[in-house]
C-alpha cells in the first residue's frame, strides 16, 4: 500500500488476510504441499478412481407377448447407472457425478383383418444428471458451505447450495476451483408414432403420424455465483502475495437462473403406396409432411435482436426481468421473439422396380428429406437478463478499492459489464431439404 517492500521481503502474519489464509487451509490441509499447485502434476497418480466411470450397470427387459390370435405386444427397457468420482486440479478438489440414462419403448400390433393391420409405438427416454451427489462415500464440499467457513462477502445472495468453489485464479498457480454443481441435465423425449396398413387389390397403403416431445432442465449454479477472483501481482508485485494480502484486481459475481426447461416437439404426417402395376412393374410413391415447432422456455425469458434497429427484443411481458446492468446504450424493447415454424415442409417420395428378366431387375428411387434447424437452435435465454458484474480494483489514498473479506464495492456505478453478444434469428425461418436418389 506505499509501495515499499514488506521487511525481509516477506508478508507478516498480521497483514495475511484471514479469508485468503481460511480458504488456502481449508482445500490444502496436508502437510509438506507448500504452495497451491505444488501437486498438480502428480495429482492424476494419486486420485484412487479412474478419469471416466469406475463402474456401471446396465439393465435390459424385454417381453414379446401375444394378447390374441390378433394382438400382440412388445415391450423393452434398458437403463444405464453410472457414477463417477473425478479428480480436480488439486488435493481436495474432487468432484462426483451421476447418471440415469434409461430407455424404453412399448409395441402394440393389432389385426383387424388380413388386409388391415395398425401398429402402435411409445418411446421415451429421459436422462438426468446430476453434480455434486454423494459417491460411493464421497461427498464434495459445497460452495456455500466454503463461503461460511473463510468469511467471504458480498456473494451467493440468494444462498444457493451446491458443489462448488469461489474460482480463484493465482497468476503462475493452479486454479482454485471445482466443477460447479446442481442438475447437468434431466431431459425427456416422447415419441409416438402410429402406422395403419390396408391392403387393397393391387395397392399397400400406409397412412402413419408421428409425434415427437422434447424437454430439457437444468439447475447447475455457475461457479461466479460464489465469486470470481483474479490475482495477477499488480498489487503488491507478486501474484501469491496478492492473493496473502486479500486484494484481488479483478472481482466478478453473477446472480444466476436457476432451474430452467426448454421444450420442443414436432409432427410428421405421411401416405405411401404400393403399386403392383403388373407382374414386371411395381411402383412406390407417398407425401410426408413434417412440422417442427419452435423451442420456448418454461419462464418465457427469451430474447432475439433486430438487425433492422438494432434493438434486442425480449418476450412480452419481460422487460421488467431485464438486468439493470445491461449496457443503456443497447436499447431493448418487447416484442415477439418464438419464430414461426415452417408449414411448407411437403416432401415427395417416389420408387419403381422393373423385373426386366427373371435374373434382372432395375430398382431406383428418389425422396425429400427435411434438414431441420437444431430443436433448441432457436431460443436464447440469457442476454440481457443474466449479467456478470466486474469491478477493476486499485489502491486510493493509500488503500484498495475493495479487499477480502468483502471483494466488492458498496456502489454497482463502479461495474464493469463485458462487451455483449447478441445472437438472433430470422422469425421467419424455412427448413432446409435434402434431396436423395439411386439407380
Amino acid at each position: 500500500l506505499t509501495g515499499q517492500p514488506f521487511p525481509d521481503k516477506r508478508i507478516t502474519a498480521q497483514r495475511t488476510n484471514p479469508v485468503s489464509q481460511k480458504g488456502r487451509d481449508l482445500y490444502i490441509p496436508q502437510p509438506n504441499l507448500g504452495a497451491p499447485g505444488a501437486l498438480t502434476n502428480n495429482l492424476g497418480f494419486a486420485h484412487d478412481y479412474p478419469n471416466d466411470l469406475y463402474k456401471g450397470d446396465w439393465l435390459f427387459l424385454r417381453i414379446d407377448h401375444n394378447l390374441s390370435s390378433k394382438n400382440s405386444l412388445y415391450g423393452r427397457f434398458t437403463q444405464r447407472k453410472t457414477p463417477y468420482v473425478l479428480s480436480g486440479g488439486l488435493p481436495g478438489f474432487e468432484w462426483t457425478r451421476t447418471r440415469d440414462h434409461q430407455q424404453t419403448v412399448i409395441s402394440d400390433t393389432h389385426i383387424f383383418t388380413p388386409t388391415l393391420v395398425n401398429t402402435f409405438h411409445f418411446g421415451w427416454a429421459p436422462d438426468k444428471i446430476v453434480d455434486g451427489e454423494e459417491v460411493d462415500g464421497r461427498t464434495p464440499r459445497n460452495a456455500d458451505e466454503v463461503v461460511r467457513a473463510i468469511g467471504l462477502q458480498g456473494v451467493n445472495r440468494r444462498n444457493l447450495s451446491t458443489m462448488g468453489f469461489p474460482t480463484i485464479n493465482i497468476t503462475g498457480f493452479t486454479a482454485l476451483d471445482v466443477t460447479n454443481g446442481g442438475v447437468n441435465a434431466d431431459d425427456h423425449t416422447f415419441t409416438y408414432d402410429e402406422i395403419l396398413t390396408w391392403v387393397k387389390g393391387r395397392h399397400i397403403w400406409k397412412f402413419g403420424a408421428v409425434l415427437r416431445k422434447f424437454s430439457a432442465y437444468n439447475s447447475k449454479i455457475p461457479n461466479s455465483n460464489y465469486g470470481n477472483f483474479t490475482f495477477n501481482g499488480v498489487m503488491s508485485g507478486h501474484a501469491f502475495a496478492d492473493f496473502l494480502l486479500g486484494i484481488p484486481q479483478n472481482s466478478t459475481r453473477l446472480d444466476p437462473f436457476t432451474g430452467r426447461t426448454q421444450r420442443a416437439y414436432e409432427l410428421g404426417l405421411f401416405v405411401t403406396d404400393t403399386f403392383r402395376i403388373s407382374r414386371r412393374l411395381s411402383l412406390d410413391y407417398g407425401l410426408r409432411w413434417e412440422y417442427f415447432g419452435s423451442p420456448t422456455y418454461d419462464d418465457g425469458l427469451q430474447f432475439n435482436w433486430d438487425p433492422a434497429t438494432g434493438n434486442v427484443v425480449v418476450a412480452p411481458g419481460t422487460l421488467s426481468a431485464v438486468s439493470p446492468l445491461y449496457p443503456k446504450t443497447i436499447k431493448v424493447v418487447e416484442g415477439k421473439v418464438v419464430p414461426n415454424p415452417d408449414k411448407r415442409n411437403f416432401l415427395p417420395r417416389l420408387g419403381f422396380a422393373y423385373r426386366m428378366r427373371d435374373n434382372f431387375v432395375v430398382r431406383g428411387g428418389y425422396g425429400v428429406f427435411t434438414y431441420r434447424v437444431d430443436y433448441f437452435d432457436r431460443v436464447s435465454g440469457g442476454g440481457p437478463f443474466q449479467i456478470a458484474e466486474t469491478y477493476v480494483n486499485s489502491i486510493v489514498g493509500g488503500q484498495p478499492m475493495f479487499a477480502f473479506p468483502n471483494p466488492f464495492p458498496t456502489t454497482l456505478a463502479t461495474a464493469t459489464i463485458p462487451s455483449q453478444s447478441v445472437r438472433g434469428y430470422p422469425l421467419e425461418t424455412r427448413d432446409g431439404t435434402v434431396h436423395q436418389f439411386n439407380l
